[in-house]
Formats: C-alpha cells, sequence, structure tokens
C-alpha cells in the first residue's frame, strides 16, 4: 500500500490524494488546504494514518495547517506552530517530529516540533539549520537528517541524529 497526497501542478498547489494498492493507483479524497513542499509522515505500507504539515500554498505563501487522513478523508487538526515549507520529518500520525525548514522570509532554522497526534510541542534543536533539500528517515523519538541547503555554506553533507530520550548524568566536583 502506498498514499501520496498535495503537490505542485506546474501553476498552483493542489490538494489531490492517490492511493497505490500494489497495482495501480486511484484518487482520494482530498486535502481541505492544497500545498506543496509540505511534510508529511505515517507508518510504511499504511493508507489509513497519515499525517500532513505545512507547506507552501496558492499564491505561493507559507502555511502552518496540519491535517490527518484516516484512509477516507482528512481532517483538519492542530496547526503547526509556524507557517514553513520544506521541513524535514519522521514518524507516524501520533508520533512525529518536523524539523529544519524554510521559514519567509528566508530565514533557515534549527528548530525541532513533535505532534503526538493531539498537539506540538518543542523538541531538541538540531545544530545545523536546513533551509530544504535535506534527507530525512526514522520515528518521532529516533530520526536522522543528512545533507541538505543551508544559509552559509550553501550545502552541508552533515548528519544529525534525534533521540527523545534524554541522557542525564550527575557531576560531581
Amino acid at each position: 500500500a502506498g498514499l501520496v497526497f498535495a503537490g505542485y501542478d506546474g501553476s498552483n498547489s493542489v490538494n489531490s490524494t492517490y492511493e497505490y494498492d500494489g497495482e495501480g493507483w486511484t484518487a482520494g479524497n482530498n486535502l481541505n488546504s492544497a500545498r506543496r513542499n509540505a511534510a508529511g509522515s505515517g507508518p510504511t505500507g499504511s493508507q489509513t494514518a497519515a499525517l500532513s504539515f505545512t507547506g507552501n500554498g496558492s499564491p505561493p505563501s507559507q502555511i502552518n495547517k496540519t491535517e490527518e487522513y484516516n484512509g477516507t478523508s482528512w481532517t483538519e487538526v492542530t496547526n503547526f506552530p509556524r507557517a514553513a515549507s520544506y521541513l524535514g520529518y519522521a514518524g507516524s500520525q501520533t508520533d512525529a517530529i518536523g524539523f529544519a525548514g524554510y521559514t519567509s522570509p528566508g530565514a533557515s532554522v534549527t528548530t525541532t516540533t513533535g505532534y503526538d497526534g493531539t498537539s506540538w510541542s518543542s523538541r531538541p534543536s538540531m545544530a545545523t539549520s536546513r533551509l530544504m533539500y535535506h534527507n530525512n528517515a526514522g520515528t518521532g523519538t529516533s530520526a536522522l537528517c543528512f545533507g541538505g541547503e543551508t544559509a552559509t555554506p550553501p550545502i552541508t553533507n552533515a548528519t544529525e541524529e534525534f533521540s527523545a530520550t534524554a541522557t542525564v548524568k550527575t557531576i560531581t566536583a
């Protein structure tokens, strides 16, 4: 099973959803907000628990909308804390993170934000800011971000690991 949603048709952002069943693609119900350069997550091989957040609407302006897909329809839920596009992402509909990305007017950020299926909250920031074109993998509690375009220098090959588990040590003098 596969799912693809949102995008760009050459002149406008779109809100289309398509489901893949192993043999062919069929149209699903549309997102409520058209967008491109959006972040999205959900379990691999599932069409019933997707998450789409942020992106560029039409006309091209960044949005902070978050929507959940249940296999039939999209529902708007708690907005992402900032309007952005090109975010890195990892996780599922009930345990996701969004990180880095582009925030107008051209600032790259190190911010990481987590979603628990109900609301968004802060997570530890990244060391290297990234505007766009970074790659990502993992879960909402253990993720990777690698490569990407930065403000200065223009390209990075840095790899960062995200872990939601903090290690606390007591240091005595």
